[in-house]
């Protein structure tokens, strides 16, 4: 049997989370979620996830932050960060080792983008 692997959220708006969690739970992941960046640094830190899904804007912090954090400090976690469409963005995140996804976004893209990331399991 495989392990479903584990994948941290991180988004403010809560319909944000909400689908996101929806999508990664019916791809057979387990789903955990912060609703801030100070929330998602000590859940980061104890146990990093195989994959990070984070929200461009986190109030006074951002996705990037994280993005550049997990870079460092645990560079086999994937992460996707998502917010407007912005080609600045995109570029920073591409620079930090993650993806960058125009919110908002169809189920199926999603799942492809996420599907091309994390190797298969088996």
């Amino acid at each position: 049997m495989l392990e479903a692997r584990r994948a941290l959220v991180v988004a403010s708006d809560p319909a944000v989370a909400e689908r996101l969690v929806a999508w990664l739970s019916a791809e057979g992941h387990l789903p955990e979620v912060c609703a801030s960046f100070s929330e998602a640094k000590p859940a980061l830190d104890a146990r990093p996830p195989d994959l990070l899904v984070t929200e461009l804007k986190l109030g006074a912090y951002n996705g990037l932050h994280l993005a550049l954090r997990m870079k460092y400090r645990q560079p086999g976690v994937r992460t996707i960060v998502v917010g407007e469409a912005d080609r600045l963005f995109e570029r920073e995140a591409q620079r930090h080792a993650a993806t960058y996804a125009a919110w908002p976004m169809e189920n199926d893209q999603f799942v492809r983008m996420m599907r091309a990331m994390l190797p298969d399991p088996r």
